[in-house]
């Protein structure tokens, strides 16, 4: 995956990596509350260190949620 390839070009913990790994699993699955959940772990341990691509992983996780919500209404009327 792109993401990784990248995060291996950049000073990235393993663990910070992973928790990475686990928010795109979580998009993957639309599992937006652990997506977010996970992103708050990052927020609050690591956010002096990587705050510039973290901000960026914020808005990805808040445009798919927005995306999947209008997805799922416009669904919903066109029954």
């Amino acid at each position: 995956c792109h993401i990784f390839q990248r995060l291996a070009q950049v000073d990235v913990p393993t663990d910070v990596a992973d928790k990475v790994g686990q928010i795109v699993a979580a998009l993957k699955n639309n599992d937006f509350l652990t997506a977010t959940g996970v992103h708050t772990s990052l927020v609050n341990t690591v956010w002096k260190q990587h705050k510039d691509w973290l901000k960026g992983l914020k808005f990805l996780i808040q445009m798919t949620s927005k995306s999947n919500h209008n997805a799922r209404t416009q669904g919903q009327w066109a029954m």
